[in-house]
């Protein structure tokens, strides 16, 4: 289905744009064309864009970025809407809206229709356009053991006294040993992505909310019907449990 990614996205953006066209002259536009309705996105998403870039460069709080990547859009397009389609200002938002529902729907079944997973695709083309951030992905673990000691670790062998004595495999104990504290000394917070927390239920976690806020802690269990983490806290006088909203984190650690 990889040929067909592209076809299949041009085909969600032209329905788009036939509806959102459809839609503006059921409102009375008076420029309702398709012609006119894609000069209004591409004026409206480069002026957001344009905007977006410099309130990053100058405000750091995440809070008022995230809201601001949602809202400036919506009202840059609203007002193309209104001053480019020439639509009184009902008519301007519920296209505005109608645009938004259908160019959500139609890329939600291209995804489907392409086989791949839905929420990580989805968070990813919002990141491609600064309206998420990507989930950071856990990397991989650096390898300590020497790879010319050729050992099935899926399989515990049964040594013998005799066996001890083999220098072969008193050297191969002896780097399975320093590798393993090699290991334990390498400890530390390292990022992981928020959909296999399941994972390290019982490990020490670090977490970042939107906000800026950090938050440090055992991971007690996930609760996955409410959408929240469960973290114990060691205070001064004992130990506490607080739920997080996996809605609010922007970053997660483990530390192992």
């Amino acid at each position: 289905m990889a040929m067909f990614t592209i076809p299949l996205y041009l085909l969600a953006f032209v329905i788009t744009l036939w509806i959102t066209s459809f839609f503006a002259r059921l409102l009375h536009a008076e420029k309702p064309d398709m012609a006119w309705v894609l000069l209004v996105w591409v004026f409206g998403i480069g002026l957001s864009f344009g905007i977006l870039f410099g309130f990053k460069s100058i405000v750091t709080d995440k809070l008022f970025l995230l809201l601001a990547s949602y809202s400036i859009p919506f009202l840059i397009l609203t007002l193309s809407y209104k001053f480019i389609n020439k639509m009184n200002w009902a008519g301007a938002i519920t296209t505005n809206i109608t645009a938004i529902a259908v160019g959500i729907i139609s890329t939600v079944i291209m995804i489907v229709l392409l086989g791949k997973p839905l929420d990580s695709t989805i968070i990813h083309l919002a990141s491609r356009v600064g309206l998420a951030q990507d989930v950071p992905v856990a990397e991989e673990k650096e390898r300590t053991i020497d790879q010319s000691i050729d050992i099935d670790h899926d399989i515990v062998p049964v040594l013998k006294d005799k066996d001890l004595l083999n220098p072969h495999v008193i050297v191969a104990l002896k780097r399975q040993q320093n590798a393993n504290e090699l290991s334990y000394k390498g400890r530390k917070f390292q990022p992981i992505s928020i959909r296999r927390v399941n994972e390290i239920v019982g490990y020490t976690i670090r977490i970042e909310k939107v906000g800026g806020s950090v938050w440090e802690g055992s991971l007690n269990k996930v609760e996955e019907k409410g959408g929240e983490l469960v973290i114990k806290i060691i205070l001064a006088g004992g130990t506490a449990t607080a739920p997080i909203a996996i809605s609010s984190i922007t970053k997660l650690e483990v530390y192992r």
